[in-house]
């Protein structure tokens, strides 16, 4: 009975034993699983650093489900010409294109450049809507456009030929590195080559003379964020 007793209480210490691993092993499976820090949107991110001509230093994403917003800031060493900025926006249109369930595609996007700088500098941004802006809030409550074609561009004289012959934006803002008249000149110029471009947004002192240029698009006066 005794030597009953001792196997009995091996089986079930057996067991337990066993149940314990398995349970353990299950942690791990699940802990192993879990995606990078990119708050659900490990499979867009990825596929954007793997894909742009700059690799970030870290994304940042405010994401609120119940609104279908998405905020996410990206995070690179410096200022990169616009060319390579815009590889961001390229290869995530990229992504939600080939990815049509792909959950982002029923959301406000807006994604934001910047470096760790304390001022925060935003080099450029890219969005499915007009609505770029601080607070972050859809007005609309649905994304405007079915791609990322809303863009806002810290600008220099070196990006103009590279923004004119992008076909795909439709809302453009501009933001001068240098502020002079030669590049005022040369982003009119540049603005009324772009057959897709509906809306034109320009600080205050470039305003008059957009709106004086018979441009197709239509002329903003704004102020940067």
């Amino acid at each position: 009975m005794q030597y009953n007793r001792k196997w009995i209480l091996r089986l079930l210490g057996s067991i337990l034993l066993l149940a314990e691993v398995i349970v353990l092993s299950g942690c791990i499976r699940i802990r192993t699983s879990l995606p990078p820090d990119y708050e659900g949107i490990d499979e867009f991110a990825e596929y954007v650093n793997s894909n742009a001509d700059i690799s970030p230093l870290s994304w940042s994403v405010d994401l609120d489900k119940d609104s279908e917003i998405v905020n996410i800031l990206i995070y690179i060493n410096d200022q990169k010409p616009y060319s390579e900025l815009d590889s961001i926006r390229i290869a995530a249109n990229e992504f939600l294109k080939h990815n049509p369930d792909y959950f982002l595609n029923d959301y406000l996007i807006r994604i934001w450049i910047t470096t760790d700088d304390p001022q925060k500098l935003y080099y450029a941004k890219f969005s499915n809507s007009e609505d770029l802006k601080i607070p972050y809030q859809n007005d609309n409550g649905k994304p405007e456009y079915n791609s990322l074609c809303a863009v806002e561009v810290l600008v220099s004289e070196e990006d103009l030929d590279y923004i004119s012959g992008l076909d795909d934006i439709v809302s453009i803002r501009f933001h001068p590195a240098n502020p002079n008249e030669t590049l005022m000149i040369g982003c009119c110029e540049t603005v009324s080559s772009m057959d897709c471009l509906t809306d034109v947004y320009v600080v205050g002192n470039w305003y008059d003379y957009f709106e004086d240029s018979d441009l197709e698009c239509t002329v903003h006066d704004w102020t940067w964020n």
